[in-house]
């Protein structure tokens, strides 16, 4: 099975962006890395972030992380999907 994913930031939070944004995405299974990771060096801040990997029964943790400039100091955003997937 598929997991497929989408984030985008709030538009107050895009609008304040002065430059472009960083994304990078890892996620974990039970615990442990098991090799999926996105990554996007170079984004419009109100860009609809979007990926997906396959997934079995089993806890997943996706981790986004994103930052961008923002007037004089650069803003850091962490959003975590804690998910568990019961196949049957």
């Amino acid at each position: 099975m598929t997991f497929a994913w989408s984030l985008k930031l709030h538009p107050n939070v895009a609008a304040s962006a002065t430059g472009i944004m960083t994304e990078h995405a890892t996620a974990t299974r039970n615990g442990r890395a098991f090799g999926y990771a996105d990554s996007h060096p170079a984004l419009a801040a109100n860009y609809l972030v979007h990926s997906s990997f396959r997934v079995n029964t089993s806890h997943y943790k996706l981790t986004v992380d994103e930052h961008f400039r923002s007037g004089r100091s650069t803003k850091y955003i962490t959003t975590v999907f804690d998910f568990l997937v019961t196949l049957v």
